[in-house]
């Protein structure tokens, strides 16, 4: 049920409710807020009127003398909205009741609990398996260049580097961002230009862009910040030691996805720089020409080089693959080491098969495990990890196939297998306690297995089969006293053994029938055995 609130006259206070909307509008400002009134979510005045173009939804007010509008979306189908507003380019704050209505003293409590931008939207079934869904940071500094800092929520990488503002464009192109963070300097600021330019390239592009409190740019503060999250004691083995820009913009785009997730960001466990030394460097109009992983038609991936080599088994293969075609290595030694694997590979024809069909369902393990970090993974996702795991030690064995492994003959192959973990304890976990095909929502019910806790598989016993027990029940105590025993229940008494007050004086009644109501042709009792069934 929704919540009321009384009447109010034009030039009437708001109303605590509608305090509360403007509270989660006032800490996100630029989003639209999905606030959640018992089985919709409903957006208010400028939200609601944006909302009823975009989804088609009916325009309505809460206040007819205040003239509050108002739209509203099921909670049920939320997702879908969603999908649709981000789509559009649009931010969405999911502002939730934070307490039971039925026990709320007063005002429900409610709490933005996630905001959704172009760049965070890791809905299932709405990513694309192939792509990177990066946010992208950049921090000025004197001199003409930028720190950047990129993460994907959806996978927890998280990377980051030093450009000139020549390059910056290059750089968009081979990083392709979904969206963009920027540093809101005042126009006195000197570093004021830069950003300019740099918000004027993004916008060339078509990305969005949020621009956050300069402060959270900073350098030490960032090293700080990012020290305690990764628990070291400091961030000398990540490799950014000598580079302030890029800690400033790894500053800018962690506290920006802190703050929108709402929770700690446990996927995220690693950062690296990205070296152009290491990589050949490709220009924006070198990848178009060369239609590396976008065709100049339509900017599609048919008919591109990932396209035509594209054979991987997982969304993280072809992930994979698109980055190594995007940066070519340039170490010799490392590229000696990638050419003898794939040789391996190629040579032992039905290691490469086991290897193939171990990884076919295997499913997109690095998006999954980022759900499960942010507490959005669902049940039919947790059995499906536990699957997953299930192929790993098929993955080791085809490593290890034949006498001449395959690990013996490549040290990168070697390096991965060492890297298997089967994670035995939990895939077991996860099998024993979840049902082979559990729903996709929590709140469903039927999640458990049956045999993994007595006491449930009793209640669930009675749920299904309550008449059955209780005429099982009627038919015993009936042969036992040979009264035609009847069983009933109200809402009083609950559940009763009933006979005619004439069988009743007859002597036939057993000693532990507990005489509960006494009609006018009608003896009511109940037992023990009746009370704990009525209970459970």
């Amino acid at each position: 049920m929704k919540e009321a609130s009384a009447p109010a006259r034009a030039d009437a206070a708001p109303t605590p409710m509608m305090r509360q909307f403007e509270a989660a509008k006032q800490k996100h400002p630029g989003a639209m807020v999905f606030f959640r009134m018992g089985d919709f979510y409903e957006l208010f005045h400028d939200d609601a009127k944006l909302a009823s173009k975009i989804l088609g939804l009916t325009l309505t007010s809460r206040d007819k003398e205040r003239e509050v509008p108002m739209a509203g979306v099921p909670v049920r189908a939320m997702e879908g909205y969603l999908v649709r507003l981000v789509r559009a380019g649009h931010t969405v704050a999911i502002c939730e009741q934070m307490q039971d209505p039925k026990l709320a003293k007063g005002i429900v409590e409610r709490d933005v609990v996630r905001v959704v931008s172009p760049g965070t939207l890791i809905e299932g079934g709405e990513l694309d398996g192939t792509l990177p869904l990066w946010v992208l940071a950049l921090a000025p500094v004197e001199g003409g260049s930028f720190g950047l800092a990129w993460a994907d929520v959806s996978t927890g990488a998280f990377r980051c580097s030093e450009t000139p503002v020549a390059r910056l464009a290059d750089e968009l192109a081979r990083i392709a961002p979904a969206e963009a963070v920027l540093p809101d300097l005042h126009e006195s600021d000197a570093l004021h230009g830069l950003v300019r330019v740099a918000a004027e390239t993004l916008a060339r592009e078509g990305l969005p862009v949020s621009f956050r409190p300069a402060w959270k740019f900073d350098a030490q503060r960032a090293e700080r910040d990012l020290a305690e999250h990764f628990g070291a004691a400091s961030l000398e083995a990540f490799g950014v030691e000598g580079m302030p820009a890029a800690l400033a913009a790894c500053g800018g785009i962690f506290d920006y996805l802190r703050d929108t997730q709402k929770h700690a960001l446990a996927q995220v466990r690693d950062l690296q720089v990205h070296r152009t030394t290491r990589h050949l460097v490709l220009d924006r109009v070198t990848r178009r020409t060369l239609e590396i992983v976008a065709n100049q038609r339509d900017g599609g991936r048919e008919g591109t080089l990932l396209a035509a080599v594209d054979r991987c088994e997982t969304p993280m293969g072809s992930r994979c693959l698109r980055d190594w075609l995007l940066e070519p290595l340039l170490e010799v030694a490392e590229i000696r080491a990638r050419h003898d694997a794939v040789g391996t590979l190629r040579d032992r024809a039905d290691a490469r098969r086991a290897l193939a069909s171990a990884l076919d369902g295997m499913g997109d393990l690095e998006r999954l495990g980022a759900r499960l970090a942010g507490g959005r993974a669902h049940p039919r996702e947790l059995v499906g990890l536990a699957r997953a795991l299930g192929r790993v030690p098929n993955m080791h064995s085809a490593l290890d196939a034949g006498e001449d492994t395959l690990a013996a003959r490549a040290a990168l192959l070697d390096s991965l297998r060492e890297q298997l973990d089967p994670c035995a304890e939990l895939r077991t976990r996860i099998e024993r306690t979840l049902a082979e095909e559990p729903p996709v929502a929590w709140q469903e019910g039927g999640l458990i297995r049956e045999d993994f806790d007595a006491e449930l598989d009793e209640l669930r016993a009675l749920a299904r089969g309550g008449k059955d027990f209780l005429a099982a029940l009627q038919a015993r105590e009936q042969e036992r006293t040979g009264l035609p025993v009847k069983i009933g229940f109200n809402s009083v008494f609950g559940y009763y053994l009933e006979v005619t007050r004439t069988q009743a004086a007859s002597g036939a009644i057993p000693v532990e029938w507990t005489r509960r109501q006494t009609l006018k042709n009608a003896e009511r009792y109940i037992t023990e055995e009746l009370k704990i069934y009525e209970e459970k």
